[in-house]
């Protein structure tokens, strides 16, 4: 788990894409795979829960990442 605060890892926030669409943002890491996923829905007891569930299935948007 890492959390950090809004504004304070710019490079890392950069690398991931988010911050342009506001806070609080979450972002799943899968470093062994080189990819990521964002959560774009609602930053809720629910929408998380959906967001963790559709990635234990295999569904949800992946991204590669370069900073992995």
């Amino acid at each position: 788990w890492l959390w950090a605060e809004a504004g304070a890892q710019l490079e890392l926030a950069n690398s991931l894409d988010i911050g342009g669409f506001g806070y609080p943002a979450m972002v799943v890491v899968n470093a062994k795979k080189m990819k990521y996923s964002i959560l774009r829905g609602s930053f809720s007891k629910d929408g998380i829960n959906e967001f963790l569930r559709n990635l234990s299935y295999g569904r949800g948007n992946k991204l590669a990442s370069s900073m992995c």
